[in-house]
């Protein structure tokens, strides 16, 4: 738990507001596990990063390609299994010249 929001994160609102969705919404996409807060402050308020925000817009391109939530679920996990490209896995024999 956070005791003080940390100057790189958000609380609900400004997500909502960065994402152009509702409150309603996301608070429903953290209900059904699509997305969940990166922690909560002392008095209980969802916290957000940029990581978060990036999920809460793959989210919103799903939802007008027809994916159900069970189906966004399903990607999403495969998502978060797949290393990111921040991540410093290039092996000496297969880095590109």
């Amino acid at each position: 738990m956070l005791d003080e929001q940390p100057s790189d994160t958000m609380h609900i609102g400004e997500l909502a507001d960065r994402a152009g969705m509702s409150l309603r919404t996301i608070r429903h996409y953290d209900e059904v596990g699509l997305l969940v807060p990166s922690g909560r402050t002392a008095g209980g308020f969802r916290v957000y990063t940029e990581r978060d925000l990036e999920r809460l817009l793959v989210i919103r391109r799903m939802k007008p390609l027809g994916f159900s939530l069970d189906e966004m679920g399903d990607l999403l996990r495969i998502v978060d299994v797949l290393p990111s490209p921040d991540d410093d896995e290039t092996d000496d024999d297969t880095a590109r010249p």
